[in-house]
């Protein structure tokens, strides 16, 4: 039986252990719960470590996660249950962030629904708003329909920070639309994405906001115009140089520095 196996484990030398962990994985599911709590003991944890990596069963992603000392097992046993570790690596956050990252990041397209609700959140956020931003086009389409619908206005704001920050042409539709929208908290979601973005091709409508907003909001529009072929936006960015902020007046020199002579 199961619970004579497991007892075992903590009792024989390291090279006998390896065959009880072949039982157990055998036995499969049925050997989980008695695995999961030969965790607790530090005689039996690291084959139970094994024992539970083989089976792949997803109720021992997090008792498992409490253990990352012994991370390269932990690590191994996460990767053979696969995706379906997904939702229970979740359920442990905030705790863990890193680690968690790295299994979101290898398991890509498959993740991302059930990260696109931790943006909901105020302790994972950033978390999954990095995670988005890196799979890029994987989750470019998520994140447009999320964006499509959503009502609430911080988690509108991180979606698209997102889409900017992607970068995709596909994105900047909607991006386009919200950089008009009443919420300053948005707008300014929209250019700090496009920021890190820096696509020329928005920059007639990112040229407008340049006197929208407080100093710190000019200097983010300023960062999104750098290298803008437009004499829209390089008209901007020069008449943003008699601003009286000293740290807008540099932004604008440093962005139109970026600029073709020909646009100036």
């Amino acid at each position: 039986s199961i619970e004579p196996l497991v007892d075992l484990l903590g009792r024989v030398p390291e090279f006998a252990a390896g065959s009880i962990v072949l039982a157990l994985d055998r036995i499969g599911a049925p050997a989980v719960d008695a695995l999961v709590e030969a965790l607790s003991d530090e005689t039996k944890r690291h084959p139970a470590i094994l024992a539970l990596g083989r089976i792949g069963d997803a109720r021992a992603v997090g008792p498992l996660m409490q253990h990352y000392d012994f991370s390269e097992e932990v690590e191994r046993a996460i990767r053979r249950i696969g995706p379906e570790a997904i939702e229970p690596l979740l359920r442990i956050l905030p705790d863990r962030q890193p680690e968690v990252r790295q299994f979101l990041l290898e398991w890509g397209e498959l993740a991302v629904p059930a990260i696109l609700p931790l943006l909901a959140r105020s302790d994972t956020a950033p978390l999954a708003e990095g995670v988005l931003v890196h799979l890029g086009p994987v989750a470019l389409g998520f994140l447009l329909e999320r964006a499509s619908s959503e009502t609430d206005v911080v988690v509108l704001a991180r979606c698209l920070r997102a889409l900017g920050r992607i970068g995709h042409p596909d994105a900047y539709p909607i991006l386009s639309s919200y950089l008009a929208s009443p919420s300053p908290a948005i707008r300014a979601a929209v250019v700090e994405g496009l920021s890190a973005a820096r696509d020329p091709s928005i920059a007639p409508a990112l040229a407008g906001l340049l006197d929208s907003g407080p100093p710190a909001f000019a200097i983010r529009v300023l960062q999104a115009l750098c290298g803008a072929a437009d004499p829209v936006a390089a008209g901007a960015v020069l008449g943003a140089l008699g601003r009286p902020e000293p740290a807008v007046r540099a932004a604008a020199l440093a962005c139109a520095s970026t600029m073709p002579h020909e646009v100036l």
